[in-house]
């Protein structure tokens, strides 16, 4: 029903503001009511997943798409019915391109001319899809909405690994993990010492410094057969199954729990082999 609305009309934006609420709390509670912070904004979840979002579409820019299409109707004057009544008796002959909002013009009139604007920089492109007589749709909202790759994308598409562990390595990559850092930064905690070493707990640390994990990583990388030593966060990322496996092994210790490293290394290893094309992917990343 949502969708529909969007196609057809200029939504408020208290409107989408209040649908992107329920999305939003769906997401990280399951229901459609949270009051407590979301982890990751929502402005960078609607991103596309090569910048470094989980192409969730962002609301306003599809309804603002949309508003473009209806005026790409008019201008091209399609054939159905409420084009030709906006023609007869809202233009009157004049270019669309040429009309000002009016005092007493319908609030989907001034939605729909106040998309006009668009046009003025991005004219080739328009101009193109005039020309070809189709619209796309795609494109239009790539020019609303651009933004930079990120040097980890490669690992959120098609990777093998369970839904849950994908939403931890993303957590990690933007660095929004719940570390005893990142806590104590929020008054959560007054310690910030790893819990399996004592120094200073950050991601950095944490999945690529700390002797603990460390050594998951190298039984990890050697039962797959593959030589390579995890360095830094943003240049060697590391796949979603060891890092929520080592992020589960950390909680275990930090919450009190009996935790044997083996256990969770053959845990991950069993994780890997079970995935089948999973181990192929995670050497295809390392290696590459």
């Amino acid at each position: 029903m949502a969708n529909y609305w969007l196609i057809c009309f200029p939504l408020p934006r208290t409107v989408i503001r209040k649908i992107d609420v329920i999305y939003r709390s769906f997401l990280w509670s399951g229901i459609v009511s949270m009051s407590r912070k979301s982890p990751v904004a929502w402005t960078n979840v609607c991103k596309h997943v090569k910048e470094g979002g989980l192409g969730v579409v962002d609301l306003l820019t599809w309804n603002k798409c949309y508003m473009l299409k209806l005026l790409w109707n008019i201008c091209n004057k399609s054939g159905n019915l409420w084009v030709k009544w906006v023609h007869t008796y809202y233009l009157e002959k004049t270019n669309i391109m040429d009309v000002k909002p009016k005092v007493n013009s319908t609030w989907i009139m001034r939605g729909i001319l106040e998309q006009v604007g668009f046009i003025g920089p991005n004219v080739a492109v328009w101009n193109t899809m005039r020309a070809k007589g189709k619209i796309r749709m795609k494109s239009i909202y790539n020019i609303l909405k651009p933004g930079a790759d990120k040097s980890w994308h490669r690992l959120m598409k098609n990777n093998l690994a369970r839904p849950r562990a994908i939403i931890i390595l993303w957590l990690a990559c933007h660095m929004k993990l719940a570390t005893k850092s990142r806590l104590v930064i929020f008054d959560l905690m007054t310690n910030s010492e790893c819990g399996l070493c004592n120094k200073e707990e950050t991601i950095q640390y944490m999945f690529f410094e700390c002797e603990e994990i460390k050594n998951i990583w190298s039984r990890i990388l050697q039962r797959i057969q593959v030589n390579h030593t995890p360095k830094i966060w943003d240049e060697e990322i590391a796949p979603a199954e060891t890092i929520y496996g080592a992020w589960n092994f950390r909680n275990g210790v930090c919450f009190g729990k009996i935790m044997d490293r083996e256990i969770a290394v053959q845990d991950i290893i069993s994780r890997l082999f079970l995935e089948g094309g999973l181990v192929r992917f995670l050497s295809h990343i390392l290696l590459d």
